[in-house]
């Protein structure tokens, strides 16, 4: 089925439960299809726009993934390891317990309103880290080259740590 389509939008699809293997797709805009409850491996994917599929579970391991935006995915309790992945935004994933280390993350992890999440791993290459409304982040680990911290309203959060490269800091409650 469609084996040279590289670019997929079928944002508001509400009835769409499944999306086939598409073996060459780089980039796939599901954003609001409400009954998806899985996505397939696709090997070249390197873009995935899933943000308020409030029945997606799990999102498998794609090697070439560097972007991944699934804020509001209600019921997604993890992300894998993914290698490449240099931006997540996961915010208001309110099962989601953890955040597994990304080697490659880089530009920006958005978790605001995830508030079940209790940890974020060490990412020594991260610069931007948005964690608002975390209400069980205990604490925030020394990230060496992280410029900006959002981490207003994370009412469990014990201390902020020293970071020698911070330039913006918003902890109000």
């Amino acid at each position: 089925i469609l084996p040279k389509l590289t670019e997929l939008s079928c944002e508001d699809c509400t009835a769409l439960t499944s999306i086939p293997i598409l073996p060459k797709l780089e980039y796939l805009d599901c954003k609001y299809c409400t009954a998806l409850t899985s996505i397939p491996v696709l090997p070249e994917l390197r873009e995935l726009f899933c943000s308020g599929c409030t029945s997606l579970t799990s999102i498998p391991v794609m090697g070439e993934l560097t972007k991944l935006y699934c804020g509001g995915c209600t019921a997604l309790t993890s992300i894998p390891v993914m290698e490449k992945l240099t931006k997540l935004n996961c915010a208001n994933c309110i099962a989601l317990t953890s955040i597994p280390v990304l080697p490659e993350l880089r530009e920006e992890l958005y978790c605001s309103g995830c508030t079940a999440l209790t940890s974020i791993p060490v990412m020594g290459e991260l610069i931007k880290l948005y964690c608002v409304e975390c209400t069980a982040l205990k604490i925030i680990p020394v990230m060496g080259k992280l410029r900006e911290l959002y981490c207003a309203d994370c009412t469990a959060l014990t201390a902020i740590p020293v970071m020698a490269e911070l330039e913006t800091l918003n902890c109000a409650n």
